[in-house]
This record gives structure tokens, C-alpha cells and sequence, in this order.
């Protein structure tokens, strides 16, 4: 039983015993509690009174049974704001080309992506719009995507601060590479241009020499181990044409 139950079961006890006082005393009652010896006979009145769960008098109920009785709830706080049901809608209706598959045990709801539509003034970045030198990074790809294209000139034309957030797959680790090949550019040589133009011939690359590898180290952070892995292989694919090294530092390295 609650503190606050307690008090309401010790106030029933006290005005049980008060009545008790008054049928067999009379209007002297109040003079019995003041004088010597009242609160004894108050306690006898109140051993003499029992009260029931309901709260009454007669009840049989012990001062053991009345600790192990039920707490009261109070059900308007327990109650959904939104009612008894969560979800009022008597019909569901799937998307179009929406399509089931029964499986044991549960069944599978297959709905299909929504694809958001361009706006009518957004451009895409095509490749062969970036610097030249940048294109053996993203050798198969003739165009960065909407999220590529909108972080295109903060990723690789300027050195602020950049927190992208966007869902798996949308294409956030060509953002990093843009960021890459933006700290690469500063520490291209005067003439890299003319030296990508010279014969390649005893060249690993016509990026060879093009660039002080010494002079900086990029970190790449990723929460897995496996996930580290596949940007190590992705990057080294990736950058060796520049010369640079790509290696995996993990917690087993």
C-alpha cells in the first residue's frame, strides 16, 4: 500500500473509532479525548473497529489482509491519448505495385521505394566538368549523383567544415573523395599539368611526380572493421594512380 493509501486507511480507522466514542459517550466525548487516560480508550475503540476493503465498518478483514491489499490505479492516466486504438483507419491500402509473399509462419509486404523527382532547375555534375586530373578517380562514372552534385564545389573547391547525412547507398563516400582529391590538389607541383602531358613512358602513372606525398597523410574513419576494409580496397583502386597508399589501422593492426 502507497504512503498516501496508508494515511486514507488510518483516517478510516480513527473516524470508525471516533463514532464508536460518540454512541457510547454521548456529547462527553470530546472532553474523553482531552482528559487522562483518553488516548488509551481511544486506542481500545480502535482495536474494537475493523474495517473492510470496502472502506466500511463490520468488515473482516486484519491490519495483515489490509497491508497486502490491492493498490488503487488510477486508469485515467493509464489510458492512450489516442483512445483504445492507435491506428482508427478501418482499411489499409498499399502503394501501387505493392505485392505479398506468404512465408510460414509470417508474411512478407514488399513495397516499393519511393523515387523522389528532380526539380526542373537542378543540374547533375558530369565528370568531365571537374578538373581533368580528377577523372582516374571515378573511372567508370560519367556522372555524380544528386547528392554528389550539390556537395561538388564545398568538397572540392573549398576547405569548410562539411556533415553530410544521408541514407546508405546515396553515395556519401564519392563526397569523401571529392574532399580527398581537394587536400591532394593543394599539394599538387607547379607543373603537374605539364608533367601529366610529358611522354609516360618509365611512368607508373602520368600522375607520377605530380604530387608531394610527403607532405600529408589522410585519415579515413569508419565505424567497422569490415566496413574499413572495403574502403581500403575501394581507395587503393582508386588513388594509386596518384601514388598513394592506402593501409588499414584497426585495433588487430
Amino acid at each position: 500500500r502507497s504512503r498516501s493509501g496508508a494515511e486514507d486507511w488510518k483516517g478510516e480507522r480513527m473516524k470508525s473509532a471516533k463514532d464508536t466514542l460518540r454512541k457510547e459517550r454521548g456529547d462527553g466525548f470530546d472532553s474523553l479525548t482531552e482528559a487522562a487516560g483518553g488516548e488509551s480508550k481511544m486506542s481500545k475503540a480502535l482495536d474494537s473497529v475493523k474495517v473492510g476493503s470496502g472502506g466500511g465498518e463490520g468488515g473482516d478483514e486484519s491490519p495483515s489482509d489490509a497491508k497486502r491489499s490491492a493498490h488503487e490505479l488510477d486508469f485515467d492516466s493509464l489510458t492512450f491519448r489516442e483512445g483504445s486504438h492507435t491506428m482508427t483507419n478501418k482499411k489499409c491500402e498499399l502503394p501501387d505495385q505493392s505485392w505479398r509473399a506468404m512465408k510460414p509462419g509470417y508474411e512478407e509486404v514488399h513495397v516499393p521505394a519511393v523515387r523522389s523527382v528532380a526539380p526542373p532547375d537542378e543540374k547533375l555534375v558530369p565528370i568531365a566538368d571537374l578538373p581533368e586530373w580528377t577523372h582516374d578517380a571515378f573511372k567508370g562514372m560519367t556522372m555524380l549523383n544528386r547528392v554528389q552534385s550539390k556537395m561538388a564545389d564545398v568538397a572540392l573547391r573549398s576547405s569548410e567544415n562539411v556533415l553530410l547525412c544521408a541514407p546508405t547507398g546515396a553515395g556519401k563516400t564519392n563526397v569523401a573523395m571529392l574532399s580527398i582529391l581537394n587536400i591532394l590538389a593543394q599539394y599538387r607541383k607547379e607543373r603537374a599539368d605539364d608533367m601529366m602531358n610529358e611522354d609516360e613512358s618509365g611512368k607508373a602513372s602520368k600522375h607520377e611526380g605530380t604530387l608531394d606525398l610527403s607532405a600529408f597523410k589522410i585519415i579515413y574513419v569508419a565505424p567497422m572493421k569490415a566496413l574499413v576494409q572495403e574502403v581500403v580496397k575501394n581507395f587503393s583502386k582508386r588513388l594509386g594512380p596518384y601514388g598513394i597508399q592506402v593501409r588499414e589501422l584497426s585495433g588487430d593492426s
